[in-house]
């Protein structure tokens, strides 16, 4: 009958890095067979985006023509607009380790989950139906975003976003009438 010399789960402890099994298989007649095989165990991660609508990335870019001195960047937002909410998660490929949940607080705004379906690429929004304050009301100032994902394996990840709300976007539509 033949027996295994190697019959213990090879656990990483969830650290990166480079291992190598080795299995040797005898049926106490012949020599040993032995077989090595590596694998790699990835980091994983989770990286987050808070972007503009598509309209609100027009006004953005149109507000920036005319006005290239005093430009908005892609973290600038006014008050009232709805925040577009990306994640990207390890993608694990083949193995059993899979993101399961991301969820997005916002200090002073509101929370959500996004949803996947395929548990790599995550989205969402937080607009006025969800949040838990009137985003016009929301003053000029840094506002955090906080990703969170859970793995399948217990692993938590998380990464922040920091944007910037400066003015409101009732102004934004007074300018443009005044160009």
């Amino acid at each position: 009958m033949p027996s295994c010399a190697c019959t213990k789960k090879i656990g990483t402890g969830n650290k990166p890095g480079r291992y190598t099994v080795e299995q040797t298989v005898t049926d106490g007649k012949s020599d040993p067979v032995s077989l090595t095989r590596s694998f790699n165990v990835s980091e994983l991660d989770v990286k987050g985006y808070v972007t503009h609508t598509e309209e609100w990335e027009k006004n953005r870019l149109s507000y920036n023509e005319k006005y290239p001195k005093n430009k908005r960047d892609e973290l600038t937002f006014w008050a009232g607009e709805r925040f577009v909410l990306d994640a990207d998660t390890t993608n694990t490929g083949s193995s059993q380790t899979k993101a399961t949940k991301v969820e997005v607080v916002a200090k002073k705004i509101g929370r959500t989950n996004l949803t996947s379906t395929n548990k790599v690429r995550w989205s969402g929004f937080i607009g006025s139906q969800n949040a838990d304050v009137n985003l016009q009301s929301l003053s000029d100032g840094q506002y955090q975003f906080t990703l969170t994902a859970t793995y399948s394996n217990g692993v938590v990840k998380e990464d922040v976003v920091i944007l910037t709300i400066k003015g409101n976007w009732t102004e934004f539509y007074k300018l443009h009438q005044s160009w």
